[in-house]
């Protein structure tokens, strides 16, 4: 029992190993001893368990070995504690990669921290578990708790939940949130909770896709086409009919849906000549809208030009003729 108060130094397994490599190396057990500060009966222990002769010792410490043969004592304890800063910056950086990717777990719970370091260790199969369960602040007893968890009843209808949540949310093209899947699941006969869906959800990273509201065009800009010049800018504004005409487009809602409105209108007296509507934006819009005022001058010209063709065909009436006709008295 240690009375003296001082904390017992321990040494982990790579330590052992690199001292077994230098006193296999060449060094005697005694002076190798005193440079690294431990008991030769510590190096008789280590080297009946680690011992594995000469040849088999690895790059990390056939270097140590070369720089105690270089520079003395000093390089001894400079190149074991070399490698046990690299062995601790190694399992620094393990930790930092583990808690890098649980990042995206704001304050998880004790059950997503075992799903987590589930994934990671399927993920990287080499990946310590210790270290893992220590990153993450969980111990290893419960993981291996958690995982026996999964064979009860109530994970296996999770699991079987999970199935059918993930095959209506796609089949709804990503649009259900978990009330309208709590519908969709009661439609086949599955009754569950509005916060069960919506836990499911969360654990198979389903977020629901907002859908934009739709809003018609119609003009489809061209930003490589040169602008159109405004002629209606460049003359007088109109004092007879049929001089200018002037057209537009817009969009009409309805229960049915979008309605697209394409319109002619005189821009002298302001009349709206004629109209049109349609369910795109097809040619066959504009076309209607102005074959109706189209028609309706085609007409009023032909009117307007038998009108002409008979008053150029009919004689005056003679001045005598006209006379008799003011002279005499009504029948």
């Amino acid at each position: 029992m240690n009375t003296t108060g001082t904390k017992k130094r321990t040494y982990d397994e790579q330590f052992k190993r690199d001292a077994v490599a230098l006193l296999e190396g060449g060094r005697k057990a005694a002076q190798l001893a005193r440079e690294l500060g431990i008991s030769h009966w510590n190096l008789r222990d280590w080297k009946e368990r680690y011992g594995t002769g000469a040849a088999a010792v690895s790059q990390p410490q056939a270097r140590s070995a070369g720089l105690v043969n270089a520079g003395g004592s000093s390089a001894v304890a400079a190149a074991v504690e070399i490698a046990s800063l690299r062995r601790e910056l190694d399992a620094i950086r393990a930790q930092n990669d583990i808690l890098k990717k649980s990042l995206g777990h704001s304050s998880p719970t004790r059950r997503h921290r075992f799903v987590l370091i589930q994934t990671l260790h399927h993920e990287q199969p080499r990946m310590s578990l210790a270290k893992a369960c220590r990153a993450l602040g969980v111990s290893r007893s419960g993981y291996h708790a958690h995982l026996r968890k999964q064979q009860r009843p109530r994970r296996r209808q999770d699991a079987q939940l999970a199935t059918e949540i993930h095959a209506a949310f796609i089949a709804s093209r990503a649009t259900y949130g978990s009330p309208r899947l709590v519908h969709a699941l009661r439609a086949k006969g599955l009754r569950h909770g509005n916060n069960r869906i919506a836990r499911l959800m969360r654990e198979q990273h389903l977020r629901v896709r907002q859908k934009r509201r739709f809003v018609p065009r119609t003009t489809v800009t061209d930003k490589t086409a040169a602008t159109a010049p405004n002629h209606l800018l460049q003359r007088p504004a109109p004092n007879r009919l049929n001089e200018v005409w002037v057209t537009d487009i817009t969009y009409l809602p309805t229960r049915e849906g979008w309605l697209y409105l394409a319109a002619e209108m005189d821009l002298c007296s302001r009349r709206i000549l004629g109209w049109s509507t349609r369910e795109t934006l097809a040619t066959e819009l504009p076309n209607a809208a102005l074959s109706a005022p189209c028609k309706h001058v085609e007409q009023t010209r032909a009117v307007c030009s038998t009108i002409a063709t008979v008053a150029a065909n009919t004689p005056a009436p003679s001045s005598a003729s006209a006379s008799n006709c003011a002279a005499s008295p009504p029948a």
